[in-house]
């Protein structure tokens, strides 16, 4: 102690308080740890208010206390200080606010903007400060779909992007259209980006309704896959690519399918007028059976008497095909409840739609494994943005297979999860 005091207090009278606060607390600094003696100094200093009362109890150092630095140490690194004092401020206020930006900014009273460079600058200078606020620099991918919440197929698809998301340890937001407007989900995509996210996965029902929005995304700077919908229109927009099914190609398989089992005539419900992926496949499926489209509303409480309405006002047809999984289980249920024999084909996946596979009431259903639909665009993502460009040489298709009852038992377990 008193090789400390003669040390730190040359020609200068050393009092009890000066021995209990500052030479039993203080470790005698290096120069490159004046940050660390700093705060083992203030441990013994008096906190004050606002209005500068001494003798108030503030757990925090008041800048007022700094003034007696230099009758301790001969010199500090400002800039050094400084730089680690905002370090410690913005980590907490990170981990207050669960690593919230906004929220974080708020704590601070500074601009988001500005709390984003501030980080962005001190990631740069300190490792640690890096692996302590990784997660907010994480990447950030945006899924928007259509779809208004009631159809089992998305789902799965959600489920597919923040696995992937998960794989390589990006942030994942999915999004879709409650109201099922095309002008709504229009908004959603130009909403997502403003957010600046590291890319947008988005279904392209509707081309000429969401087409502005997508060609304003990547006139932005974000990189953008189509995926399920809207191949033909997914380049033309400026899309990497496009990641989804052949609608057409797929209506023309089950429909071939169906002519080849007996089939002469044909209603296609559809539950979404404008997809124009819908649409598709009921004008594929038309190419081998005659076929008239129906309305099938996307509602499963109506589609029942949708159905029997579309079912009456055609007795002629043998033929059925539902182009969604919940279509499919309330067509059928409607074909039992007016007692016909037809074929029934459907598209994609569900349990209910296993069950009817194995129960003989559906011969088979379209499986465009929407699974890397939701998984695959992610991956490409990332790739394309770590990688210098890295992209596929063409659009990855991801269906169609047929799911019937050879394979139907295998299939039940991930109908609904992963396929």
């Amino acid at each position: 102690i008193v090789e400390r005091a003669v040390l730190l207090f040359p020609g200068k009278t050393v009092t009890g308080k000066d021995v209990r606060n500052n030479l039993l607390r203080l470790r005698v600094p290096s120069r490159n740890e004046e940050q660390d003696a700093l705060w083992a100094a203030s441990q013994g200093l008096e906190g004050i208010s606002g209005d500068t009362d001494l003798d108030s109890q503030s757990p925090l150092p008041h800048p007022s206390h700094y003034k007696g630095w230099f009758a301790y140490f001969d010199a500090i690194d400002l800039r050094r200080h400084l730089r680690d004092v905002e370090v410690v401020l913005i980590e907490a206020a990170l981990e207050k606010t669960n690593g919230t930006i906004s929220g974080a900014a708020e704590a601070l009273n500074l601009r988001r903007t500005t709390l984003i460079e501030k980080m962005k600058k001190l990631m740069i200078t300190f490792a640690m400060f890096f692996a302590l606020v990784s997660s907010v620099f994480a990447e950030r991918y945006v899924m928007v779909t259509h779809g208004e919440g009631k159809d089992p197929f998305w789902p799965v698809v959600q489920k597919g992007g923040e696995d992937a998301a998960r794989a390589i340890g990006a942030n994942f937001e999915y999004i879709f259209t409650p109201s099922g407007d095309m002008a709504d989900m229009a908004k959603s995509i130009a909403a997502a980006a403003a957010t600046q996210p590291d890319g947008l996965v988005v279904s392209l029902p509707d081309p000429d309704a969401l087409g502005q929005a997508i060609k304003d995304a990547v006139a932005a700077g974000i990189p953008v896959i189509t995926m399920n919908s809207g191949l033909e229109s997914s380049a033309s927009l400026g899309a990497l690519m496009h990641v989804g099914q052949p609608e057409f190609l797929a209506g023309q398989k089950a429909g071939e399918r169906a002519k080849a089992e007996g089939a002469t005539k044909g209603i296609c419900f559809i539950q979404e007028a404008y997809n124009t992926a819908l649409t598709d496949r009921c004008g594929g499926y038309a190419e081998a059976i005659p076929t008239t489209n129906f309305d099938s509303s996307n509602d499963p409480a109506t589609i029942p008497t949708r159905a029997a309405a579309g079912l009456q006002a055609n007795p002629d047809v043998d033929a059925v095909l539902s182009v969604g999984p919940h279509v499919c289980v309330g067509v059928q249920q409607a074909i039992d409840e007016l007692g016909m024999s037809v074929h029934h084909s459907c598209f994609d996946l569900s349990p209910p739609v296993m069950d009817l596979i194995n129960a003989g009431k559906v011969q088979y259903t379209i499986d465009q494994q929407q699974r890397l639909q939701g998984y695959m665009p992610i991956i490409v993502l990332h790739l394309y943005n770590n990688g210098a460009g890295l992209l596929p040489g063409a659009n990855i298709p991801s269906g169609p297979g047929f799911v019937d009852k050879s394979n139907a038992s295998s299939v039940a377990s991930l109908a609904g999860v992963d396929r």
